[in-house]
């Protein structure tokens, strides 16, 4: 890639802002602002490498570990360990491709890819999407929605997608920028290409269609189309597998998905979301089908719902307190679910980004409907 001389100005003039930045911050002259998270958005972990085991805090069931470890997986009433077909292992086979591509940015923009060996990603499915790629060891940095595979801890963390800053992602001097359609602020991605640096928006997924045809652009991006149809067809097999496996399901159960990031973000999802996509590929009923999106959640709503099963991503639980102050919230503690213990904290980066995981996640979220809705209620 050429870089003309106006454009290696610009990119000295964000480096040095940049650097200028995190001196007064270090020296307590400004302070970083506080942004309020989107609903929805997949929740990072807090300190690089940690990562909370999902679980089943609250009950009998025997599901701990769930969404957390997709190897393997044992389907309800049979002894038989059964491995979902999709790809575990994350390799970084890179050889350098040269060639050029052009491919039509989710804005609308015609971009032109010469260099791969200096990624940097914003968007969960989109970082896990370039691992499983094989192009984990050019990728130089993601976004903090970004929370697999584990090595990304150890490579530099831009802010999340929705805040996002010129300065810090063009002060690493990335060959190759692609991000989520969600980015934000709306001008960035015309300052990065100003830079110099191609910059690809990629829309984002609530169907497992959108989330093949995502992989597909990106396999393009990466001259690595084979690659990712493999990796298409093993989450299309997982899905299958789910499909078929939920012939156990004596009914649909009934589920509350409940979205935290803590004690001032407390809300239930609606129609038209991730979480309510993800339930009904599992085989069940979002019982909060009466609005789209998210709503502060109610003691009214969430008694009156009466849900067989409560899901609340892992770290959100933490992030309030715990099992005991989620059970606190209005209504909770009256609920089916509460009650027989069936309150399941889940890897939301795995089922609600739409990445390479969701047939996994799916085949397993199914298998804990079948167990729920098996057991022997007290």
């Amino acid at each position: 890639m050429t870089i003309q001389p106006f454009q290696r100005l610009l990119l000295l003039y964000y480096k040095l802002t940049f650097l200028f930045l995190l001196m007064l911050q270090s020296l307590a002259v400004i302070t970083p602002a506080v942004v309020q998270p989107d609903p929805g958005e997949p929740l990072s972990k807090p300190f690089p490498g940690t990562f909370f085991k999902s679980t089943v805090f609250y009950g009998s069931s025997t599901a701990s570990g769930l969404l957390t470890n997709p190897g393997s997986s044992t389907a309800p009433g049979s002894d038989t360990t059964t491995t979902p077909a999709s790809i575990d292992t994350i390799t970084n086979s890179f050889q350098d491709k040269p060639g050029e591509v052009t491919v039509l940015s989710a804005d609308g923009v015609e971009v032109t890819v010469r260099d791969r060996s200096r990624i940097a990603t914003l968007g969960g499915a989109i970082t896990e999407t370039v691992y499983a790629l094989g192009y984990g060891d050019q990728l130089i940095a993601s976004d903090q929605s970004s929370t697999y595979p584990e090595e990304i801890f150890r490579k530099p963390r831009l802010t999340v997608f929705r805040t996002s800053t010129p300065e810090s992602i063009l002060s690493l001097n990335p060959s190759l920028i692609l991000t989520t359609e969600g980015i934000r602020p709306l001008s960035v991605p015309t300052q990065l290409r100003n830079a110099g640096v191609p910059t690809i928006l990629l829309k984002e997924a609530k169907t497992p269609e959108d989330a093949a045809e995502r992989m597909r652009k990106i396999g393009k991006v990466l001259e690595e189309e084979e690659k990712a149809e493999e990796i298409i067809s093993a989450m299309l097999e997982d899905l299958e597998r789910a499909h078929e496996l939920q012939e156990q399901l004596p009914r649909k159960p009934r589920v509350l998905f409940v979205y935290t990031r803590g004690a001032y973000m407390v809300n239930v999802t609606g129609r038209g979301t991730s979480a309510d996509a993800v339930i009904r590929l599992a085989g069940g009923i979002n019982v909060v089908d009466q609005f789209e999106g998210y709503r502060p959640l109610t003691a009214e709503a969430v008694v009156t719902s009466a849900p067989d099963l409560i899901l609340v991503p892992e770290f959100g639980l933490e992030m309030l307190g715990g099992m005991t102050a989620f059970l606190n919230q209005p209504g909770i503690s009256l609920t089916p679910a509460a009650k027989n213990g069936h309150i399941l904290a889940i890897d939301d980066a795995m089922l609600l980004s739409f990445g390479p995981r969701l047939g996994q996640g799916v085949y397993q979220l199914t298998s804990e409907m079948i167990r729920v809705l098996e057991e022997k209620q007290p």
